[in-house]
């Protein structure tokens, strides 16, 4: 390890072993903000009750720790995306403990500027995301148990490596696709009014369309 930071992407990365990088948020940080301490676009409490509600998810599908990959998930719980999400890019969230990120080092500007993750894992491109994956899962002690994987969303060359790792341990490995989903289903007051909001937004931008249809004027114009 170097007792030095490096510095990528404007963050400072521990390097604690070779090509393998652990990002932190500075200490004394709210919950649930970014990494610059201010207000993410949904409110703390809001994501407080995602997590909450989906360790409660977890434990009806008796999963230990949860391997989230999915896009529209891991927007869900932590506020993270990307277009680069053909890589292995996950929020594993332990029932107890600690969750963390891991993320292509290109990506990983995003995560304080849009999640309130605290740590996030990754190295340069000439080392693979998936070696750094496994890393981060022995270092946090979350490798025993049973894991829920996203086997709708992850690609089957991830799967493999995870597979192949996890075979080392007392591992049971089950299907987590559905187990942010089902949290997902039951709306809160937050998002049913981001709804409402959205719903005049779109009626009124429809209107403003009708209003101008004419006949004989061109879509063109």
């Amino acid at each position: 390890g170097c007792s030095e930071p490096l510095f990528a992407m404007g963050l400072a990365f521990e390097e604690v072993v070779s090509d393998v990088l652990v990002g932190q948020k500075p200490d004394g940080l709210p919950l649930f903000h970014g990494w610059d301490g201010q207000p993410l676009r949904v409110p703390a409490e809001e994501y407080q009750q995602r997590v909450t509600q989906t360790r409660k998810s977890m434990q009806q599908d008796g999963i230990d720790f949860l391997i989230v990959v999915q896009p529209e998930d891991l927007y869900y719980l932590t506020g993270f995306y990307t277009i680069g999400d053909s890589a292995p890019q996950a929020f594993v969230l332990p029932h107890d403990g600690e969750p963390f990120s891991v993320a292509r080092l290109i990506e990983c500007d995003l995560v304080p500027k849009l999640s309130w993750v605290s740590k996030v894992w990754t190295c340069p491109d000439k080392a693979s995301v998936s070696e750094v994956f496994m890393y981060a899962i022995t270092a946090a002690n979350v490798q025993d148990g049973r894991v829920g994987i996203q086997l709708q969303s992850i690609s089957a060359a991830h799967f493999f490596h995870l597979q192949n790792f996890l075979r080392k341990f007392e591992t049971e490995i089950v299907d987590g696709s559905k187990t942010v989903e089902r949290v997902r289903l039951v709306k809160s007051d937050f998002e049913k009014d981001r709804i409402k909001d959205a719903s005049v937004i779109s009626e009124a931008a429809l209107q403003s369309a009708l209003d101008l249809i004419k006949p004989g004027v061109l879509l063109s114009k």
